[in-house]
């Protein structure tokens, strides 16, 4: 008995062990089957990711411990650095690594973007009076109808707007100071801090603001692209987390890229963006060029998508032409002063076009992205070296509404980011379909017909209220009847259904409630699934006027139906035979029945036989799912053919015999032929 029991206990233990050496090969296999799918889906990854600027941003829990061998590391915001490494491929091991570093909370090569240049330069800023300088941007959008107000409060407060850009030209902060205080800067590609515009195109959009904006504005010059108008991200990033700390009341970003990163970039973008406006920033960002040819891309495809405008917390802006301005490419000659004065004194004319005189430019990106159109074509602009030069894009658009936000800024320094955003719907001209749309935005931004209130309330905003209660406020118009909800106040008869049905609403009543507190049936409402029913459908999904009510119900799976025979239903075409020949099942229809009556024409079916049919074969048998069906057939005899003749069609190897050989027939052929012209060897 003990040693039954010793021997019990020694074999369970050698069961046991064995179990446990599969259970570690099984996991062991499991974990290198899931490091080999993680391993495929990062290279996966990599290879759709560009590391040309070898460099890497990352953003962290807290401090960057590791810097996984990058030749610098530079804190370009809170918890966000920028790793940079000597080759591509040392870019891309650190991020393999990166990308399993749980301190890290998201890693992404940095990359590319540029922007759109101005056009040829054409003339000094010295041969010029500095009044004579009129574009038609400002005006068409009511700058200066907006500025009348601001003018009437004398301690107007200081607007800081920093622009993001290729920096600011030293004859613009000497010859314009009546314009705008231009503050020292910030140089973020190199560390010698010169803001000296080698470009052009960071003046040309300082232009466009002062063009729009109040003399109160304090100009701050963050250069973040180099001399041919490019630069990396890093650096928006950089650049907007300096313009925050320096305090600044508006950010312009009349730049951007949809390179192959932009999905990649897009979070780290959107994130120094989101603690700017949480700090109270008001950030403005162009919409975008178009592709190559010029031709607006609809960025609510996410191939599409340009960054940072993409950006929700920013205000997004693309760009409108003025039809009334016929002239395109029109050069101010290098010597002819007058000419350039003559042309600036003619958009005087066209300074306050209708509605109907502005049109979307054919380069402007549209899509919900974007939130307000301005003045992007034929736009008279000073550049770097002290020239002038048309600009086209949605970058002087871009820089047109930071300069009208500044404005607004001017009027009410206490308006907060949101009421900033309602006073530019306000006052919006809508342009293209009613109301918001994905090519004008909100519209065209149009203060000409700006009007302060004249309640005395002192909680009254004048240009536009929030707070004030007075009943004589000039924005207090009667609440506009708004549909705030739906609900099914009355369920349909029917609420139990079987699979393959369609849902009834016979008998639902849906109920509209409206911001007013009133409520009205309504009819013209729609419903989906409107399909045939399957067992996922338990719920029906009403949709009235974009506000959605629910509906549960129970559907049931179909009986089971069992094969019940097939009928040949129809015979085929050929029902006689000749000995030899095989069926030919063409134009037979076999039909099957089930248990719930239903039938079906089927055509999976098999029949035998399928070889040559003898005269034995009077029956073609049909076979689906064990069911079968006969059809009977006719199988003639062949008809006796007759040997006509026979002939050597090919002679024997030996034709030349000595005497007493015998004949040999090798390699002779003899061919019989009948009286059914068929012959055989």
């Amino acid at each position: 008995m003990i040693q039954r029991t010793k021997k019990r206990v020694l074999l369970t233990t050698i069961i046991t062990a064995i179990l446990i050496i599969a259970m570690i090969i099984a996991g062991v296999f499991i974990i290198g089957n899931k490091n080999n799918k993680e391993a495929e889906s990062l290279s996966s990854e990599i290879a759709n990711l560009n590391f040309e600027t070898k460099s890497l941003i990352v953003k962290t829990t807290g401090e960057v411990k590791n810097n996984y061998n990058a030749i610098s590391v530079k804190e370009l915001m809170k918890n966000m650095y920028l790793l940079k490494y000597e080759t591509e491929d040392d870019a891309i091991n650190a991020y393999k690594k990166l990308k399993k570093d749980k301190t890290i909370e998201y890693v992404a090569p940095d990359s590319k973007y540029e922007v759109n240049k101005v056009k040829d330069y054409v003339i000094t800023l010295s041969d010029i009076e500095q009044n004579n300088y009129t574009s038609w941007g400002g005006t068409a959008m009511g700058a200066d109808v907006l500025q009348t107000y601001i003018r009437r409060n004398l301690e107007a407060p200081a607007i800081k707007v920093a622009v993001i850009d290729s920096g600011i030209d030293e004859n613009m902060k000497t010859t314009f100071t009546q314009f705008a205080t231009f503050l020292e800067g910030y140089n973020i590609i190199d560390e010698n801090n010169d803001v000296t515009d080698e470009d052009g195109h960071g003046t040309s959009m300082t232009y466009a603001i002062l063009d729009a904006g109040y003399p109160n504005i304090n100009i701050l010059p963050i250069k973040v692209l180099d001399n041919e108008g490019r630069g990396d991200f890093a650096d928006i990033i950089s650049g907007i987390s300096y313009a925050v700390e320096q305090g600044a009341d508006v950010i312009n970003l009349s730049l951007g890229s949809d390179t192959k990163n932009a999905a990649a970039i897009a979070p780290l973008v959107t994130e120094a963006i989101n603690q700017a406006t949480t700090a109270g920033v008001i950030v403005v960002a162009a919409a975008g060029n178009g592709d190559d040819d010029g031709v607006g891309l609809d960025m609510d495809v996410e191939s599409n998508k340009v960054y940072p405008a993409c950006v929700q917390s920013c205000i997004t802006v693309g760009s409108v032409k003025n039809n009334l301005i016929q002239f395109e490419e029109v050069p101010i000659e290098g010597e002819d002063h007058q000419t350039a004065l003559q042309i600036s004194n003619e958009f005087e004319e066209y300074a306050k076009p209708t509605m109907e005189d502005l049109t979307l430019s054919s380069f402007s990106n549209y899509g919900d992205i974007v939130d307000f159109v301005t003045p992007g074509e034929c736009i008279l602009a000073v550049t770097k070296d002290g020239y002038m030069s048309w600009a086209d894009g949605t970058s002087p658009a871009c820089a047109y509404m930071s300069g009208i936000v500044a404005d607004v800024l001017s009027y009410n320094k206490d308006f907060t980011n949101d009421e900033v955003y309602e006073i530019l719907q306000y006052y919006a001209s809508d342009l293209g379909t009613e109301g918001k749309d994905k090519y004008y935005g909100n519209g065209f931004i149009n203060f000409n017909n700006a009007q302060e209130c004249t309640c005395a309330c002192e909680d009254c905003n004048k240009i536009y209220c929030f707070n004030c209660d007075c009943d004589d406020c000039l924005y207090h118009a009667a609440p506009e009847k708004v549909l705030e909800s739906i609900e099914i106040t009355n369920n349909p008869s029917k609420m139990t259904y079987t699979e393959g049905e369609k849902f009834d609403k016979s008998g639902m009543v849906v109920t509209a409630i409206y911001n007013n507190e009133s409520r009205e049936i309504v009819t013209d409402y729609t419903y989906s699934p409107i399909e045939e029913l399957t067992l996922e459908d338990t719920t029906i999904t009403v949709d009235y006027q974009g506000q959605q009510a629910t509906l549960e119900i129970t559907v049931n799976p179909k009986p089971a139906k069992t094969l019940r025979s097939i009928a040949i239903t129809t015979n085929p075409s050929k029902m006689i035979y000749t000995e030899g020949e095989k069926f030919d099942k063409s134009g037979m229809v076999v039909k099957a029945t089930y248990s719930d009556m239903s039938s079906e024409e089927i055509s999976d079916y098999t029949y035998s036989p399928i070889e040559e049919l003898t005269t034995h074969d009077t029956i073609i048998t049909v076979d689906y799912q064990g069911q079968q069906a006969t059809l009977e057939i006719t199988v003639n005899p062949k008809p006796a053919k007759v040997l006509q003749s026979i002939a050597i069609t090919t002679n024997p190897s030996k034709m030349t015999y000595t005497e007493g050989e015998k004949f040999d027939k090798s390699g002779m052929v003899v061919k019989a032929t009948y009286d059914d012209a068929s012959s055989e060897e």
